[in-house]
């Protein structure tokens, strides 16, 4: 039982810093106008420090989906 309150605490953790790298990612665009691509730069820099166990080669391609969920279409 302990596992699954393990694992509710982590999914909330990665749920919260990854509002965090998105909700950025919009500040900077609104109110700092950045273009999206350095705004996604910034982005980058943040994601890599709040999720070091992801592999740099692997950030960009998670930042992407992150800030451009892929929307799945119902058959």
């Amino acid at each position: 039982m302990g596992e699954i309150f393990d694992f509710s605490n982590r999914l909330q953790l990665f749920q919260m810093k990854s509002r965090t790298v998105k909700q950025n990612y919009d500040f900077l665009i609104s109110y700092h106008n950045k273009t999206p691509t350095a705004a996604f730069v910034e982005s980058y820099k943040l994601y890599s420090s709040i999720f070091p166990e992801i592999d740099k080669s692997e950030v960009p391609r998670k930042l992407a989906g992150l800030l451009n969920p892929i929307k799945q279409e119902e058959n």
